[in-house]
């Protein structure tokens, strides 16, 4: 005895299908295959809404850091070069105008991203022992974006810098 032929569920989305899009993801992507042009516009809702996360986190981070005070901009610098030619290692140079005395230091200094998938890139802890408020450091940026400096002197007062940086070739593709 012969089964008659029944008719399996296709597990790919054809177009017109109105099912989700994750559906069509789980589905081999048959979906992207047959109408790109949905595709184009869920991905730039996904990219608008990713922007707007990495913004959020960045003003939550940044407010954090500060105790919702607003740093003022003097006294620090922050250099690099304009274009980095790769996001894995970009170069800084932050450096603070201060005493270093044992009554006016910079206790701490922190660099900032604001579209990394993790906006806190470091922090350095200073001391009166150090001769001058000055760091330098290499870190990963995922593409081109305003990279942050913070300064917090012994005395409580914030100072804040933001540099643009071009980048060519993004760093955290996979959110690391």
């Amino acid at each position: 005895m012969t089964e008659s032929p029944k008719c399996k569920k296709s597990p790919f989305i054809k177009a017109g299908d109105k099912r989700n899009s994750l559906r069509a993801i789980a589905a081999g992507g048959a979906h992207l295959m047959l109408n790109p042009m949905r595709w184009t516009v869920a991905l730039s809702a996904i990219a608008a809404s990713s922007a707007r996360s990495n913004e959020d986190s960045f003003n939550a981070l940044f407010n954090e850091i500060t105790g919702g005070k607003k740093p003022s901009e003097s006294r620090i610098f922050l250099e690099t070069p304009r274009l980095a030619d790769n996001g894995h290692s970009a170069a800084f140079r932050v450096y603070v105008d201060s005493p270093m005395s044992e009554s006016d230091f910079v206790k701490s200094i922190f660099i900032l991203s604001d579209r990394n998938p993790r906006p806190f890139v470091a922090r350095f802890d200073l001391t009166p022992l150090n001769p001058k408020a000055e760091i330098s450091t290499r870190v990963r940026l995922n593409g081109s974006q305003n990279v942050h400096a913070l300064a917090l002197t012994s005395k409580g007062e914030w100072f804040t810098a933001h540099v643009p940086v071009e980048v060519t070739e993004s760093a955290c593709l996979d959110a690391s």
